[in-house]
């Protein structure tokens, strides 16, 4: 029978630890990587007004009337809800604050859609044209739930232009900005 030596046996030791934290160091990347949130999307699926806009109006003036959103909000993420602290859609005509609403504060479950009405009212002139539009930002603060671990709020900023005399059958993404407070 043949004995070992006794420094032998802690370097095997110590080889075998290297290898179990290779391993667990591969796999903590592999759940990293696969429970990264995503960013929420926003889609403006319909935009309503109580006035008809005609070819021949596009180019007016409206007072005194209000113009009406329907806002998707979707969680693109597996395994995760999404909190929003607040949602804040603004307007912006020719480089000026329009009007502004807010959405009170709500979770949404992982893969669902959330679908959001804002109605704005305008009480001072607004200017249609059919080649500018309209400029719509969301800006909104989240929190992701991971299993049972929040995440710190991030502040989140989008954009998109809706055209006043097009017809709306299409969508309206809206698409990531840098978020800037104002």
């Amino acid at each position: 029978m043949v004995r070992r030596k006794g420094s032998e046996r802690p370097f095997a030791l110590y080889y075998w630890i290297i290898q179990v934290l290779i391993v667990l160091s591969i796999v903590a990347v592999v759940i990293w990587l696969s429970t990264r949130p995503r960013s929420p999307k926003f889609t403006i699926t319909n935009v309503y007004t109580n006035r008809n806009f005609s070819k021949a109006q596009q180019n007016e003036t409206i007072q005194n009337s209000s113009l009406g959103f329907v806002l998707d909000i979707t969680n693109p993420n597996n395994g995760m809800t999404i909190c929003y602290v607040n949602i804040i859609m603004k307007l912006h005509n020719d480089g000026f604050l329009t009007g502004s609403k807010s959405v009170e504060a709500f979770c949404q479950g992982q893969k669902k859609t959330v679908t959001k009405e804002m109605l704005f009212d305008f009480d001072q002139q607004v200017r249609v044209d059919g080649n500018d539009g309209l400029r719509v930002t969301v800006e909104t603060m989240i929190k992701y739930h991971i299993f049972k671990w929040k995440t710190k709020i991030r502040h989140l900023g989008f954009e998109g232009f809706v055209k006043m005399g097009k017809n709306f059958t299409e969508n309206i993404y809206l698409h990531k900005t840098p978020y800037v407070t104002e």
